[in-house]
């Protein structure tokens, strides 16, 4: 299987779980057959715990199991998805994109803000960081070519702020 269809199959999992907060497997298969996903096919138990699996490792979410409430899965650590973490980022980013890739019929009825840059600006401010070196970075207004101000910066931290 492709590993965009994991990470699919994946932020389906979490999102699913924490919306319902506990579900059991037969739940989670029910609401798991009703997307196109699946393919007409049940999430065999081995793969379910695969997939927990892989969410703990990637994301840092933990799936247990209460077996005391009649087998039902729910997320333990609920509030890593609340938190400021690149786990989290990068769980919410997939989950948006999860969306939008199941919305195909009403793409044309989807309008989405494009994000101006690569990522090389980006890769540039964590490459100082780790090398704990300065930048030098010049300043412009937005669609302008005209610098107006260079400065010299300290880099120690990066923060994600309207899609820049």
């Amino acid at each position: 299987m492709k590993s965009y269809a994991l990470f699919q199959q994946y932020i389906w999992l979490v999102n699913t779980i924490h919306k319902y907060r506990k579900l059991t497997l037969d739940e989670i298969n029910q609401h798991w057959l009703d997307t196109d996903m699946s393919e007409g096919l049940p999430i065999a138990r081995s793969t379910f715990n695969r997939h927990r699996d892989a969410i703990l490792d990637m994301f840092g979410v933990i799936i247990e199991c209460d077996k005391k409430d009649g087998f039902r899965y729910y997320i333990y650590n609920a509030e890593v998805l609340e938190e400021d973490s690149i786990q989290n980022w990068m769980l919410s980013t997939l989950s948006v994109n999860s969306i939008l890739s199941e919305s195909k019929g009403v793409y044309d009825r989807i309008l989405l803000e494009q994000v101006p840059s690569d990522g090389d600006n980006l890769h540039k401010f964590i490459d100082a960081m780790k090398r704990g070196v300065r930048v030098k970075v010049g300043y412009r207004k937005y669609g302008s070519q005209e610098i107006k101000s260079t400065m010299t910066l300290e880099p120690y931290f990066v923060k994600l702020f309207n899609k820049r």
